[in-house]
């Protein structure tokens, strides 16, 4: 195990985890086409303009790597892989990534740590509860990326597991200035 966690912290860069399908060398505001061609796989998953998405590994787990666009720009990018009924997998996989993100990037600088009814105070007890959510904010030079676990237990027995990568407010601005650019063109 140790050797995995190693092996992974070795591939990530300043902006990505690397694996089969990379989380490529994207700049936020990059346009539906420059993201797409920046891969020969083909995607899992096309939305009309909005998102690309590809499956991929991380930690030996099915994750979905999705790339959101807003009117055609990249504007926020996900792993996520949803856990059916293994919840002590989930949780496992969560306190990985966090462990990764923490030797990264320092300790986060937000954590909402909701366990919902539950009256165990233990992430590993409290999720096979209730609905629970835990979210954890680390700051990187673009932006923010956010690792989350959400478990949906009362009305069907998953857990979520997600890392969203999400740009600062230059980039935001940077993002609208391309968008309203694009729709001034269009008129």
């Amino acid at each position: 195990m140790r050797k995995l966690v190693l092996a992974l912290l070795f591939f990530i860069s300043s902006n990505a985890f690397c694996q089969t399908v990379a989380f490529k060398d994207f700049n936020w505001g990059d346009s539906f086409d420059v993201v797409k061609s920046k891969d020969n796989i083909t995607p899992s998953r096309v939305l009309n303009y909005k998102m690309l998405a590809y499956e991929t590994q991380l930690l030996d787990q099915k994750f979905e790597l999705a790339y959101l666009f807003k009117t055609g720009f990249l504007n926020s990018v996900s792993y996520t892989s949803i856990f059916d009924h293994d919840f002590s997998k989930a949780v496992k996989v969560f306190k990985e990534l966090e462990s990764i993100l923490n030797q990264k990037y320092g300790q986060p600088w937000n954590k909402d740590e909701n366990l919902g009814q539950s009256k165990n105070t233990k992430l590993e007890l409290a999720i096979y509860d209730n609905d629970v959510s835990f979210g954890y904010w680390w700051e990187y030079p673009k932006g923010d990326i956010v690792l989350s676990i959400k478990s949906r237990t009362q009305s069907n027995d998953k857990v979520t597991v997600s890392i969203g990568y999400l740009p600062n407010d230059s980039e935001i601005e940077k993002i609208q200035k391309l968008s309203d650019n694009e729709l001034k063109k269009m008129i």
